[in-house]
C-alpha cells in the first residue's frame, strides 16, 4: 500500500515530467535543425535571410525573386537557375522551334537533345508532352540516319500520355495512324511531319 502512494504521489508525477521533457527535447532538435539549415544557407549563400526565409516557408513564389537571388540559391543547391525556376512554354512555340533546329540540322539537333538533358527537366517539371516528344524526335531522327537508340531514354520510353494529342495536320486526319509516325504513336502523340517548319 505505500508503495502504492508512493508511485502515485512520487514517481508517475516524475515520469510524466521526464515524458515531456523528452518531447521537449525532440522538438527543440527539430526546430535548431530547420534553423541551423536555414543560417547556413543565409551564411553559405550569401542570400538575406528575411528574403530566404519567406521563399523556405513558401509565403514567396521563387519565380517573383530576383533573378541574382535565385542564382544565389541554384549554385548553393547545385543547380541551373533554369532549374529552379520553370516557365512553362507554349507547346506549339516548342514545336516550331524543334522543327527548325531539326530542318536546319538534324543530326546536330538530335545531339544537343541528348546532350542538354532536357527531357529529363521537362520530366523532372511534369511537363511529359514535351519530354515525350523530345524522346520520339530522337528516336525517329536515330532510325531514318540508321543509329541506335539512345540507352538514355530507356525508362522513359515505357511512358505514354493517356490522351491522344494531336499535333499539326494530324489534328485533320485524326486517328488515321498511317499518316503519322510510329515513334511518336508509340507516346499516343499524333504528328505527320517534323520537316514542315517555314
Amino acid at each position: 500500500m505505500v508503495l502504492k502512494l508512493l508511485f502515485k504521489v512520487i514517481l508517475f508525477p516524475v515520469m510524466i515530467l521526464l515524458w515531456a521533457l523528452r518531447f521537449l527535447i525532440k522538438a527543440f532538435n527539430k526546430i535548431s535543425n530547420v534553423i541551423i539549415g536555414i543560417m547556413m544557407w543565409f551564411v553559405l549563400g550569401c542570400i538575406v535571410y528575411a528574403t530566404l526565409y519567406p521563399i523556405i516557408k513558401g509565403q514567396v513564389d521563387i519565380g517573383t525573386c530576383s533573378y541574382f537571388t535565385v542564382a544565389k540559391l541554384a549554385r548553393f543547391l547545385g543547380y541551373r537557375p533554369d532549374e529552379i525556376v520553370y516557365e512553362k512554354e507554349d507547346f506549339q512555340t516548342f514545336r516550331n522551334n524543334l522543327h527548325h533546329r531539326i530542318k536546319s540540322n538534324e543530326l546536330e539537333c538530335i545531339l544537343e537533345i541528348i546532350e542538354s538533358d532536357d527531357v529529363s527537366t521537362y520530366m523532372r517539371h511534369e511537363d511529359y508532352l514535351k519530354a515525350l516528344y523530345l524522346v520520339a524526335t530522337v528516336d525517329y531522327v536515330s532510325k531514318k540516319n540508321d543509329i541506335p537508340l539512345c540507352d538514355k531514354y530507356s525508362s522513359i520510353r515505357d511512358i505514354r500520355l493517356e490522351k491522344p494529342y494531336y499535333v499539326g495536320d494530324s489534328a485533320l486526319v485524326g486517328s488515321d495512324n498511317n499518316k503519322c509516325i510510329d515513334e511518336f504513336l508509340r507516346f499516343n502523340i499524333y504528328e505527320g511531319d517534323l520537316y514542315d517548319a517555314v
